[in-house]
């Protein structure tokens, strides 16, 4: 990986986590693709919770994955990339 596309990286990673803490903790539900409050039965502070946790975990795995190719190489990427997108 170049310089740029680190950055790149590590600034979606922290964009990403920062939209998850805004659903999860500030209840912008309204974030959420598809969420229609008008059309949801249920608990919205668990929903905005769970929402909220799994898109600040996605944000800390791209985060992450500069500093995996910097320490282990590019094979260890390929093998990331593919229990990440298994994972979600």
């Amino acid at each position: 990986m170049d310089a740029f596309s680190t950055i790149m990286t590590i600034t979606v990673g922290i964009f990403i986590s920062y939209l998850g803490y805004l659903i999860g903790v500030k209840q912008m539900l309204t974030l959420i693709i598809g969420f229609k409050d008008s059309t949801f039965y249920g608990d919205k502070d668990e929903y905005a919770k769970r929402v909220g946790l799994s898109t600040i975990i996605l944000g800390i795995g791209v985060l992450a994955f500069p500093f995996i190719v910097l320490f282990f190489g590019e094979g260890v990427a390929q093998i990331y990339k593919s229990l990440f997108v298994y994972m979600s």
